[in-house]
């Protein structure tokens, strides 16, 4: 069987479909793998999560660098504790609305460089919205604006009303603008906040593949490369498929 890859990551099949570390969150069912729209699904750890009784933002204030102590309410409220030790080198995050309706990865440098912004277009690898990158509008100020960063799956200001946000901070819940936590939380299932280390990432966020360009299409008898069917390696694809990661 002949296979068009385009961009494939070999990690996806060594670390196996959906594959989500562990979490020790007390009151999380959340499964990502229900969540069938996000197909770069593997290896992400849970490290922040509020459940849709909580009806605010999230509680931090750490501008999302995961410094933030462990905390776990075993009700609503979920942090890891320090993200650097429970993902070591993580550069990716991946926000999602509990019932899979509102979610976006993005790099860990395209969310905060060090230099703050408002209302300026930052790259998203993959969301809700678009498979492809995109360049939604956000706000992260810096430490001294405590809500942010302020992360969506399109601009800012539109995102309230449609309810596409997917990170804040501080408790924040509404302004004369609109009600930032109420068209999120309690309506969507919560929100889910994972990361991992995805390796080396290209100017979007997304993970690289060594001598793979975008446009750049590969094609492998999978039955030689393997010596497997796809069906004894557990893949299921039609006999011509493409695949972006």
């Amino acid at each position: 069987a002949q296979l068009k890859w385009l961009c494939l990551t070999a990690s996806i099949f060594a670390s196996g479909i959906n594959a989500v570390d562990g979490d020790d969150c007390a009151w999380c069912t959340f499964d990502l793998s229900s969540c069938t729209d996000i197909t770069d699904s593997s290896n992400w750890k849970l490290v922040r999560a509020i459940g849709p009784s909580h009806m605010i933002w999230f509680p931090n204030d750490d501008s999302l660098a995961g410094t933030d102590p462990y905390n776990d309410n075993s009700q609503d409220i979920y942090n890891i504790g320090n993200f650097e030790s429970a993902v070591p080198g993580f550069n990716q995050f991946l926000f999602t609305t509990g019932d899979c309706t509102e979610w976006l990865i993005a790099s860990r440098t395209n969310i905060w460089d060090g230099s703050g912004y408002s209302n300026q277009p930052r790259r998203v690898c993959s969301s809700s919205e678009s498979p492809n990158p995109t360049m939604p509008k956000w706000y992260n100020r810096g430490p001294g604006v405590i809500e942010d960063p302020w992360l969506s799956t399109i601009d800012h200001h539109p995102a309230i009303q449609q309810g596409k946000l997917v990170y804040g901070e501080n408790g924040f819940t509404s302004n004369s603008e609109g009600n930032h936590a109420g068209n999120v939380v309690p309506v969507k299932g919560g929100v889910f906040v994972f990361a991992r280390n995805g390796g080396d990432l290209d100017i979007n966020g997304c993970p690289e593949v060594s001598g793979c360009a975008e446009a750049d299409i590969a094609t492998f008898d999978w039955d030689i490369l393997t010596e497997k069917g796809l069906d004894e390696a557990g893949v299921s694809a039609p006999e011509v498929t493409d695949f972006r990661v």
